[in-house]
């Protein structure tokens, strides 16, 4: 097992992990990282229809070893009545 580091950004606000988890290997620090990535979107969406977030693992000693990006952009296409639109996104789980 060997520790790995996740940093994150989203859009310019940069997120340093000082912890680090244990994992078997890089194939599960990849696979960690990339199942985030749509958890961090989710999270974020309400606040901002266009996000980027990536995703950096690294060593203890700052040895940079993999990095995932995904980006949101969204945009409508047509005038929404302001009574169509909410400030909140709710998800079936919040009913």
């Amino acid at each position: 097992m060997a520790q790995y580091f996740f940093d994150i950004e989203i859009n310019t606000e940069l997120v340093a992990d000082d912890e680090g988890i244990d994992l078997e290997d890089h194939a599960a620090a990849r696979l960690s990282a990339l199942s985030s990535l749509g958890d961090i979107i989710t999270e974020h969406i309400q606040t901002s229809d266009n996000l980027s977030v990536e995703m950096r693992i690294r060593y203890a000693d700052g040895t940079p070893i993999f990095a995932a990006k995904l980006t949101l952009g969204s945009q409508w296409l047509t005038p929404v009545p302001p009574s169509q639109l909410r400030n909140s996104i709710t998800r079936p789980s919040d009913e």
